[in-house]
């Protein structure tokens, strides 16, 4: 037995003796263990360059340290979280700047959501290269956000190379109007609501077309996809949707329709069409945060 795994041994003893259980005293020891034994870095990339480390881990990190940084006003470590190759960008500086500027202080106290993740990896005679993006959201004051993040947390190649590659805050509207940023590393877009309409459904951003005068149901919903086949007839009811896109490079559309709810949560119906013939694949129903599963929607149908 090793050193370590006796002294573990008798830490978990010594804790049972006070009526401790042997998971809890175990998981307890291994925790205070890690922590005394963790290794801080000024700055996350550097434990990037050191250790073999997750993607939705370096995202975290990276994120509450862009965040923290920008309460803090600290420039240098904000530059210094990229890679090489973007901070030695002759207008880095000043995007930098910019975005300091722009981008409203407490962010660093606000919970982020899970994060979505995406992630890729190259190996070729011996090096390895793994690149990542995640998106998360969250609240502050009520007023809804979004964070694009994309890193490379591993190139044995090149090590100057491993950092942010973009980092890209947006709020509501700016989110909505889903501009192409180009070759800008690092921007916070915030738009005002008399620049664009828009509504967040499913927590997903979109450019809403407003219908005041149209009281729609999750019954009229209902009725009607039992009674239609194709996206024309929805129409020729309901009139044209409050949303429509296209995530299916034009394979396939999205519409949205604004519904009213009893308890006066936004609510709202989408329908999955074929882009050409206009078939009606499939609907569902979303909040502004999420998507309804099949009980939460029987439940709408059955409130009076």
């Amino acid at each position: 037995m090793s050193i370590l795994k006796a002294f573990i041994a008798d830490c978990v003893k010594l804790l049972s003796n006070y009526g401790i259980n042997t998971k809890t005293a175990k998981k307890f020891v291994r925790t205070s263990i890690d922590k005394m034994t963790k290794k801080e870095y000024e700055n996350v990339i550097d434990e990037w360059k050191t250790n073999i480390v997750g993607d939705s881990y370096c995202a975290k990190g990276a994120v509450n340290q862009i965040l923290k940084s920008i309460d803090e006003d600290n420039k240098t470590l904000i530059k210094n979280t990229f890679v090489k190759s973007v901070r030695d960008k002759d207008d880095f500086d000043k995007l930098l700047d910019e975005f300091i500027k722009v981008c409203p202080k407490g962010f660093s106290k606000c919970k982020l959501d899970g994060g979505l993740t995406h992630s890729s990896g190259k190996y070729r005679e011996g090096e390895s290269e793994k690149i990542a993006q995640t998106r998360y959201t969250f609240y502050q004051n009520d007023k809804w956000y979004c964070i694009y993040i994309c890193y490379c947390y591993r190139n044995t190649k090149n090590e100057d190379e491993v950092g942010i590659q973009y980092f890209y805050i947006e709020n509501l509207e700016a989110n909505a109007l889903d501009e192409d940023y180009e070759n800008i590393p690092i921007i916070c877009n915030i738009k005002s609501e008399n620049d664009v309409t828009a509504h967040l459904i499913g927590n997903r951003a979109y450019v809403f077309v407003p219908t005041p005068d149209r009281k729609l149901t999750v019954k009229d919903i209902e009725n009607a996809r039992n009674n239609c086949e194709e996206i024309g007839q929805i129409k020729e009811i309901f009139g044209e949707p409050n949303v429509k896109i296209s995530p299916w490079k034009n394979r396939y559309f999205d519409y949205y329709y604004e519904l009213v709810s009893n308890n006066g949560e936004p609510l709202y119906a989408q329908f999955h069409a074929d882009s050409i013939s206009g078939e009606l694949f499939h609907y569902c129903l979303l909040t502004d945060k999420k998507l309804l599963n099949t009980e939460e929607r029987k439940s709408l149908l059955t409130d009076k």
